[in-house]
């Protein structure tokens, strides 16, 4: 468990060092202090999700969590815009969705994306029982966590403005249709107005118990810089036995949707989730599956790294 790789003294010494010494990596940045990442206020985002119901669209559960996003993020966020959409998963039926963007400092002209898909997958086709396999997903580190890492990274900027402009997607579709990122791929094709971002991060299945995240290959290849600067931040603030300096296999993400758009993005992922990776897409997806210092951890190094900024445009 992630409590067992570094305790929150051992951060605070590091961070104390960081920003008497952070001379080390000058692709890194330097420290710059902020407000604190609060696990237990990212938690409380990701049990409300689990309590509002599987977030599939045009369920109920889905508007009501819609509608929780848009009050949260309206409150924190300089802006917040909805990008409504729809698609047709068969003849004669159109699925609406909908895109929340959270945008912070709008007009800085150097950006970071963050992202996650907030929606939940409809057939929990990874459990063994196959009743179960009818069932929907509850979604908790797939993707409660990654939506819940960004909720609480929003107060944080809310109590302290990035020196960098900030943008939060949050994409609904990503879990519908086998083989689509269907909000990701609509909000690349009519991105919100302004300057592209330097670079992305997304982040899916982030809240494992036994959390360990290695560099997914296809971010290695295709934006070794951002890799670099995600878990060379993470190794500075001595979590790197969670964000494993490692290479992981190809995973397909909606990080290959922005890279293919031509914007250098990374996945944040645990690829093993329970034993024999049995939690995953199954009905075992619950909060007593995932855990508060594994967002802590995540949450803690995002943070860290939008305060830095952008000290070098990722290639």
């Amino acid at each position: 468990m992630p409590a067992r790789r570094g305790t929150r003294a051992a951060a605070v010494l590091a961070l104390a060092c960081l920003a008497a010494c952070g001379k080390e990596d000058p692709a890194l940045g330097r420290h710059v202090a902020h407000p604190e990442f609060h696990p237990a206020v990212a938690w409380g985002y990701l049990t409300f999700q689990l309590a509002a119901g599987p977030r599939i669209p045009e369920k109920r559960p889905h508007a009501r969590t819609l509608a929780w996003l848009r009050e949260e993020l309206e409150f924190r966020a300089d802006t917040v815009l909805l990008q409504p959409f729809a698609h047709d998963t068969a003849p004669g039926k159109t699925v609406r969705m909908t895109n929340v963007i959270a945008r912070f400092r709008p007009g800085a002209p150097r950006r970071i994306l963050l992202a996650a898909h907030w929606d939940s997958r409809p057939r929990a086709e990874g459990s063994a029982d196959p009743y179960d396999r009818r069932r929907p997903v509850p979604g908790a580190n797939d993707n409660a966590s990654g939506t819940a890492v960004l909720m609480g990274l929003a107060e944080v900027m809310r109590q302290q403005p990035p020196g960098v402009g900030v943008d939060l997607l949050f994409t609904d579709g990503d879990a519908l249709v086998a083989g689509r990122m269907l909000g990701t791929e609509h909000f690349l094709a009519s991105p919100p107005p302004g300057p592209r971002p330097a670079f992305a991060i997304v982040l899916e299945s982030v809240g494992d118990r036994d959390a360990w995240f290695p560099q997914d290959a296809a971010s290695r290849r295709h934006a070794p810089a951002v890799v670099h600067r995600v878990w060379g931040t993470a190794r500075q603030l001595g979590r790197d036995s969670v964000f494993a300096a490692e290479a992981g296999g190809d995973s397909a993400g909606a990080h290959l949707r922005f890279i293919a758009a031509g914007i250098p993005a990374v996945l944040v992922r645990d690829p093993v989730y329970g034993p024999g990776n049995s939690y995953w897409n199954s009905v075992n997806d619950l909060p007593s599956n995932v855990s508060q210092e594994t967002l802590a951890v995540v949450g803690e190094v995002l943070a860290e790294l939008i305060y830095r900024g952008i000290p070098e445009a990722p290639r």
